[in-house]
């Protein structure tokens, strides 16, 4: 796995409810800060603060890019990034709804409104925005989208109809671990055996993606109990945060 963040980084706990962190700036951020010059320097700021997970600073440093560039499609989307990860999810929408105004790529943007609706609960209106995703993807990202469209067609009632999209064999890359959970939703593997073969799983953050899927798979067959376990088994696993399933698991258990 490559590095995704610097190894001195922010928890979830300061960045999803937005306390102090007292993390010491990285050598990046420290220069970052030194060279402020204006929109680019502030650009090159939240870059730096989002690879310690200090997604807060980082939005803000964005918003001061943005003052001098309101319309500046790339800032617009980095700074959606900072909100949709801590779960402000209002001012993300409103940013990736201009990037699309703008002209931005259709697949990411309504990939990521999906989660802004996922997140606050209007599961019928993420569903559409992950149907827009589908056609447009390749197996990578479409794995991604019908992990999605099926969890919430779990939460709200609606058919998994994506589900028919998928077939063993899809080139599915590192977005493997969606794979798994949508094999076991489609009828093609056991909950049972996919639950012997995540409880190998030593990555948390691959760990993180199947179990949240299982967990609701697990819910919507009526072994309430044992999903409670896994997503607490989730949340415990929490060194990468960040994943959009661990968001999800954190932020399911704040809204009850």
């Amino acid at each position: 796995m490559g590095r995704y963040f610097d190894d001195i980084h922010a928890s979830c706990k300061t960045e999803l409810c937005d306390l102090p962190c007292d993390i010491a700036d990285s050598k990046e951020v420290a220069e970052a800060r030194a060279d402020i010059n204006g929109f680019d320097g502030y650009v090159e700021l939240g870059k730096a603060l989002s690879r310690q997970l200090r997604y807060r600073e980082a939005a803000e440093a964005f918003s001061k890019a943005l003052d001098e560039k309101p319309d500046e499609p790339d800032v617009l989307r980095l700074r959606a990034g900072r909100y949709l990860s801590t779960l402000q999810t209002e001012k993300a929408r409103a940013d990736l709804e201009k990037c699309l105004a703008l002209g931005g790529e259709a697949l990411d943007l309504h990939y990521r409104l999906g989660l802004c609706d996922y997140y606050a609960a209007n599961y019928r209106r993420a569903m559409r925005h992950f149907e827009v995703c589908r056609p447009l993807a390749d197996d990578e990202m479409g794995i991604a989208a019908i992990y999605w469209h099926t969890l919430c067609s779990y939460r709200c009632g609606e058919p998994a109809s994506l589900l028919s999209a998928y077939h063993t064999g899809m080139k599915v890359g590192h977005h493997f671990a969606y794979e798994k959970a949508v094999r076991v939703c489609a009828g093609d593997c056991s909950i049972m055996d996919m639950l012997s073969e995540l409880a190998d799983e030593c990555e948390d953050l691959h760990y993180t993606i199947t179990a949240y899927g299982l967990s609701l798979y697990l819910d919507r067959i009526g072994r309430n109990a044992d999903a409670c376990e896994l997503i607490q088994k989730v949340l415990e696993r929490d060194s990468f945060w960040p994943c959009y399933a661990y968001l999800a698991a954190w932020n399911d258990g704040n809204r009850r």
